[in-house]
């Protein structure tokens, strides 16, 4: 089989949306699953062509029964200890497991809970819990507390707003939210968390960096560009990047990934680092880069295409983008199967794989190489990369956002080289701001200038005439 990965991603995904949208209870998947890699582990020399069906068929029924387990409330769920019809205070035990986002005079972050007490018992229980309190000095990410207040349902966009739904494991778990929220007591940090406390550090203070020598509001940009932060970013201007199709330059994607491979490879080598250690410090460091910018759908599958391709150069075999693509998929929704109905990997893998897809065939087709012209043949070559992202997300995005957006294409050659250099300077002043501030202040208004640049053009192109339509 040439891409076996291929295939197992598409089993995998389609046995995902199987186990979600079809009620089979998961006891029954399960065991038609195990039932069929017996008879597969019994079977694989005599017959291998049937063995092969067996074994897609107990990938795609084992995907199925993760995606309804994630569907099915946990018999430990502190839910059930919960009795929405009563105006009591519960009082929960547990780690905070999201970046706490402030705003105003409060602050909101998930509370991953291990207990709750009930009528002056404690029970031990697992689940995500949505709350909401007023500051009482600095929270971090793997503080364990203990809160005591009301539980409530509540629609999934009192929830949306700069919080990390990737945290919550059933829908169950974002329907409640904690209100009228007291902090009994803080204890000390948990270890199992203390790897993503020192990336999640490590951001806060490059964003003061960035805020340090870039002015507002082009420090929320570049923080965005960089750092993957996009909670300060103004929602008029997520909204003008959504309808020129350029909103995904606000997402630290597979250009940014490359950007830190290629200063890791310069940096190493230029240390005479032998090619073996030189594999086993780049891997790490890209892992824990995807860690400080969020482990966001589209970080995370860069940063195991790029693992791949690393690996693939050290034992000079040829690394393919397809199977590549496959691994990302695997892993993403090996840890979270519900990332499959997120826009953002729908998004992020499209784009890469109408990429992978169309731009060779256009290329071919339009005969680009036959350019002679070296700036033109770059130009061409931009265009085509720009039209083929734009084929296999356009249909996303109309069904999604009921927006369809002819501008697209040429907007994103304007925007995308912008964008490119900002971030180049937004790492530069990462890079030498903390030792050298005149450099750092001579690149942050580089940033500034190119930034500014970046959001004038695409007002611009907003304001062209059937630039972007909105679909009913």
């Amino acid at each position: 089989m040439k891409r076996p990965l291929v295939v197992v991603a598409v089993l995998v995904c389609a046995g995902i949306i199987y186990g979600a949208c079809l009620r089979v209870p998961f006891a029954y998947t399960y065991s038609a699953a195990i039932a069929l890699l017996c008879v597969t582990l019994l079977w694989g020399e005599k017959k291998i062509s049937f063995c092969d069906a067996f074994l897609c068929a107990a990938v795609f029924l084992c995907a199925g029964a993760v995606a309804r387990d994630q569907q099915t409330l946990s018999s430990r769920h502190f839910c059930r200890y919960l009795q929405f019809q009563s105006d009591g205070y519960y009082i929960f035990k547990g780690q905070v497991a999201s970046e706490p986002y402030v705003d105003a005079s409060k602050v909101s972050f998930v509370l991953s809970v291990t207990e709750i007490q009930q009528d002056a018992f404690w029970y031990r229980c697992c689940g995500n819990l949505f709350v909401r309190l007023r500051t009482e000095g600095k929270l971090e990410y793997a503080d364990t507390l203990l809160i005591k207040g009301k539980v409530r349902r509540a629609c999934d966009s009192l929830i949306t707003q700069g919080k990390d739904l990737r945290l919550f494991r059933t829908p169950q778990d974002h329907a409640l939210r904690c209100t009228e929220a007291t902090i009994i007591k803080r204890r000390g940090l948990n270890p199992r968390y203390s790897f993503k406390r020192v990336a999640l550090r490590f951001r806060a203070r490059l964003t003061r960096i960035l805020c340090r020598y870039i002015p507002l509001p082009a420090a929320d940009v570049m923080s965005a560009l960089v750092l993957g932060e996009r909670r300060s970013i103004p929602l008029a201007l997520n909204r003008a990047m959504i309808k020129t199709g350029t909103v995904h330059i606000l997402v630290v994607s597979g250009f940014h990934v490359g950007i830190v491979t290629a200063v890791l490879i310069a940096t190493l080598q230029s240390a005479q680092v032998p090619r073996r250690i030189r594999l086993f410090c780049v891997i790490p460091a890209l892992c824990f880069y995807c860690m400080v910018v969020g482990c966001a759908s589209s970080v995370v599958r860069a940063t195991v295409m790029a693992s791949i391709f690393l690996c693939a150069g050290f034992f000079r075999r040829e690394a393919d983008v397809y199977n590549s693509l496959a691994a990302a998929a695997i892993v993403i929704l090996s840890i979270n199967p519900r990332q499959i109905f997120d826009i953002g990997f729908q998004l992020s893998f499209a784009s890469v794989l109408s990429i992978a897809y169309f731009y060779p065939r256009l290329s071919s087709f339009l005969r680009i190489r036959c350019v002679k012209p070296r700036p033109l043949r770059y130009f061409l070559r931009a265009c085509l990369v720009s039209a083929s992202a734009w084929l296999g997300t356009m249909g996303l995005i109309a069904c999604y956002f009921r927006l369809f957006s002819p501008i697209t294409v040429v907007a994103n050659l304007f925007i995308v080289p912008l964008a490119s250099l900002a971030t180049a300077a937004g790492f530069l002043v990462l890079g030498v701001g903390a030792w050298c501030p005149f450099l750092g202040r001579s690149f942050g208004l580089a940033s500034e200038l190119l930034i500014s640049l970046m959001l004038a053009i695409n007002s611009m192109f907003i304001k062209i005439p059937l630039a972007y339509i909105y679909l009913r």
